[in-house]
């Protein structure tokens, strides 16, 4: 009998345990949450875009599983601040007009390993875009990004508020055929994107500008690659695009300017690096000092220059312009040099120029003031 007992105790406890509800444990901020889990599917076609939202909504550490087909993100996602999205190499699809793929609306997020591409036919797109109309969008990273695909406005878009867009950083980050690989513009140049840091990016067949600074400046850019391009490096004429700094730049075969440095107030801006093709550097840099130089290494400039522009600009006439073409034998290189003073052409190995004085253009009469020096290699 009290073994009977004792066995009817141990169901009746049983039966009570079981009706009591199952503990809660949130799960940690920092602990990964895949988007799976949230009902996403990632057969490059069903609108993902709830599911990724949910997700960035419940964690802050969100990755996307490797899936060939990628993931239909529709008009684009968001992070925070302090989220993290890892894609381990899976594509994002944009799949609407006007979209941004991948939004950074606050500070300290970070992208990691994702591709992005069109759904469809969409136009007027943006890879990733850092900026906020209530917040500020600092110390950002992003880490091997791939945007694909011409209907593409840009690739990767800063843009600066009253709040703040700075010290952002991008690392192998790839633009491949959008219109504008990476964008620098705000409202008013007050409120221009500054301090950006990036590592090896490449732009390939930019149909306007590799980079564009509408707006922007102190922005650094280390082992910049332009290929098949129009237009390399554009310093717009913008109060205050100053202090840019372009190291190991290589442009190949754009059919444009590998650099365009047109106004005023473009300042103290400096561009090293190698070109070979058709592009050519034009600097309108009226007023302000900026330095250029072109060559394999900033210790061995082939052909290049440095200057000043006296304090008038002209408004469409190349007041310096070098080109050439990078072909070398023997350690020499074989470049022309050209200062385009009303169809003045001056060659050499080694050249002092100063040019002053008055000259009447179609487009304006201005006053100038330059001095230039041309580099060549020891036994050029």
């Amino acid at each position: 009998m009290k073994n009977i007992r004792i066995f009817l105790a141990l169901c009746f406890a049983s039966l009570a345990w079981a009706q009591l509800p199952t503990p809660y444990y949130p799960v940690p901020s920092n602990v990964p949450v895949s988007v799976l889990d949230y009902n996403a599917k990632c057969d490059g076609s069903t609108a993902d875009h709830a599911a990724f939202a949910a997700a960035l909504a419940g964690a802050n550490n969100v990755v996307v599983p490797w899936s060939f087909a990628g993931c239909n993100i529709g008009s684009g996602i968001v992070l925070g601040s302090s989220q993290t999205l890892d894609c381990n190499g899976t594509t994002l699809l944009v799949a609407s007009n006007n979209a941004k793929g991948i939004t950074l609306s606050g500070s300290s997020a970070q992208v990691h390993n994702c591709s992005l591409a069109l759904l469809g036919s969409p136009t007027g797109a943006t890879g990733v875009y850092v900026g906020s109309a209530s917040a500020a969008t600092n110390h950002n990273v992003i880490r091997e990004v791939t945007v694909t695909g011409a209907g593409f406005t840009n690739g990767l878009w800063f843009y600066g508020n009253s709040f703040g867009n700075y010290w952002n950083r991008v690392y192998d980050f790839t633009s491949i055929s959008a219109a504008t690989g990476i964008l620098f513009s705000s409202d008013t140049a007050g409120d221009q994107p500054d301090r950006e840091y990036f590592e090896f990016p490449k732009v390939l067949y930019a149909s306007a500008n590799a980079v564009d600074i509408t707006n922007g400046a102190t922005e650094q850019f280390y082992g910049l690659d332009v290929e098949n391009s129009v237009n390399g490096v554009n310093i717009r004429n913008n109060s205050g695009n100053g202090q840019n700094f372009f190291q190991g730049y290589i442009g190949e075969n754009n059919s444009g300017k590998d650099l365009i440095l047109a106004g005023a107030y473009n300042l103290y801006n400096v561009f090293q690096g190698f070109v070979a093709g058709a592009g050519q550097i034009q600097d309108l840099s009226g007023g302000n000092t900026n330095g250029v130089y072109t060559g394999l290494t900033p210790g061995d400039q082939l052909g290049g220059f440095q200057g000043t522009l006296g304090a008038t600009a002209f408004a469409s006439k190349k007041a310096w312009q070098w080109s050439g073409s990078t072909v070398f034998g023997n350690g020499t290189a074989n470049l022309v040099a050209y200062v385009d003073f009303g169809n003045v052409t001056m060659f050499g190995a080694v050249v002092d120029v100063s040019v002053s004085g008055s000259y009447d253009y179609a487009d304006g009469t201005g006053v100038v003031s330059k001095s230039m020096q041309l580099f060549r290699s020891a036994g050029g």
